[in-house]
């Protein structure tokens, strides 16, 4: 039976279908309307799915590819009116201000006329004048926006690009992602010695998330902490550029990418989180759930994500842009694997305030109240 809290047709609205954690939530909400009987599909303009490697697979769930046009592309806001009206949608759901630009166009007219719910996952990284202005308008047309953290509502609002948002944070599966059973053996991880001490840390390779500055910390470690092997996975632009600058760095290792996160994070002892600028990263959440201790950038939304309601602290947090920092806490919890417990069971409790199906009942509130505001 279809889920009577959800609308029973929707469409999310982005980009493509990297390896990214607004791409994952997509496709995890996407997969649970469809669980219930809701026909939730997605709509992709820039790049259509390429590869197992290159983006996430989304299996069953149906995804249409409307080119994007270089340049201002007028004809994708009428294509996409144009699906919308033949499939009869009453939600358009945009992720990001791109999206969030040509969904505003393809709803402000014609006889059929979707709810916008516009999210930002992220801050715009394209800061022109003219992008700020368009998604400006594009917020206003939207019947709700909303943003992943309290931090970055508040700093794209100050900022001119959005109206007031509303904030839901990113939320996981909390039995998919917990600790690791103490029975259990270590999984092991490809070229690393799991006997010793693993540093983790999982991201795209682009600037923001400065995987440069855990290099620099593991080139200081490597001389006093022989024991410690760092594992970077992910993919993307800077990717090359750091692999090039640790070839004299046996305990640095590279992988692509890890298809079952849970499993990778009960191999590792630590994550490092350095970006930065974080609005609220999933694989934060991923980590604490698993009881994996935390060393991160004191950035966005990440100090209130690993704060529980008590004003304890699951994570060490550390500047930003600060290799030094970032050293000597990692350092401090080799030093102490008591600590290191301590920290990953504090994390644990922090986490349960941000579940998937939290996010899910949420999100589910604020169609039906557009759709209520709308009227028939």
């Amino acid at each position: 039976m279809p889920d009577p809290d959800g609308p029973p047709r929707l469409v999310h609205l982005m980009g493509g279908l990297e390896v990214g954690g607004k791409e994952r939530v997509v496709l995890e909400l996407t997969r649970k309307a469809r669980q219930r009987g809701l026909d939730h599909r997605i709509v992709v303009f820039d790049t259509p799915f390429r590869n197992e490697t290159a983006d996430f697979d989304p299996g069953e769930i149906p995804v249409d590819f409307l080119r994007r046009r270089p340049g201002l592309d007028w004809s994708l806001s009428w294509r996409l009116k144009k699906r919308l009206e033949a499939e009869r949608v009453p939600v358009l759901h945009a992720h990001n201000d791109t999206a969030m630009f040509y969904g505003a166009l393809a709803t402000a007219w014609g006889k059929h006329r979707p709810v916008l719910v516009g999210t930002f996952h992220a801050h715009p990284t394209h800061s022109t004048g003219r992008a700020r202005v368009l998604t400006r308008w594009a917020s206003q047309r939207a019947g709700a926006v909303t943003a992943v953290s309290d931090e970055l509502g508040e700093r794209l609002r100050c900022t001119g690009w959005t109206v007031p948002c509303r904030i839901v944070w990113n939320g996981i599966d909390l039995e998919a992602f917990k600790p690791r059973d103490n029975h259990a053996s270590r999984p092991s991880l490809p070229g690393i010695n799991c006997a010793g001490v693993v540093v983790a840390h999982i991201g795209r390779f682009v600037p923001v998330k400065r995987q440069q500055d855990l290099i620099t910390a593991a080139r200081r470690l490597g001389v006093h902490h022989p024991e410690l092997d760092f594992v970077l996975v992910g993919e993307g632009p800077t990717r090359a550029d750091i692999e090039e600058s640790s070839p004299d760095l046996p305990q640095v290792h590279f992988l692509p990418r890890v298809k079952d996160v849970a499993r990778f994070l009960h191999g590792v002892d630590l994550l490092v989180l350095c970006s930065e600028h974080e609005a609220a990263p999933r694989v934060l959440l991923e980590a604490m759930a698993c009881a994996v201790p935390v060393v991160a950038t004191d950035v966005g939304g990440v100090r209130a994500m690993v704060t529980d309601p008590d004003h304890g602290v699951g994570a060490l947090l550390v500047p930003a842009q600060d290799p030094s920092a970032l050293a000597r806490a990692i350092a401090s919890l080799v030093e102490d694997p008591i600590r290191r417990w301590e920290l990953g069971q504090r994390a644990r409790k922090c986490v349960c305030r941000f579940s998937a199906d939290g996010e899910w009942q949420q999100y589910q509130r604020i169609y039906q109240d557009c759709l209520r505001h709308r009227g028939p």
